[in-house]
């Protein structure tokens, strides 16, 4: 579920499959927000909200203990640790 609106709900992006803390998640990123789920149940494990500034066309980066997103088109690049 999003709280985006308009032209903030496009996302294009491929969704991230990682490993941590021994536990599996799929992270994506889109509609003003990055979520993690389990592939296995779809339960959400963690949402970040207000990724604010249009559509998303980057999906997350992942590294090591750290995912990365961008906040819309032009927007900043930001770092989350997991």
């Amino acid at each position: 579920m999003t709280e985006a609106s308009s032209e903030e709900c496009d996302a294009y992006t491929t969704p991230v499959l990682s490993e941590n803390f021994c536990r599996r998640s799929a992270g994506h990123h889109g509609g003003n927000q990055l979520d993690a789920y389990n592939p296995k149940t779809g339960a959400q494990l963690w949402h970040v909200p207000g990724l604010v500034g249009g559509r998303t066309i980057t999906g997350p980066t992942l590294s090591e203990d750290l995912v990365f997103a961008t906040v819309g088109m032009r927007g900043d690049l930001k770092a989350y640790d997991l």
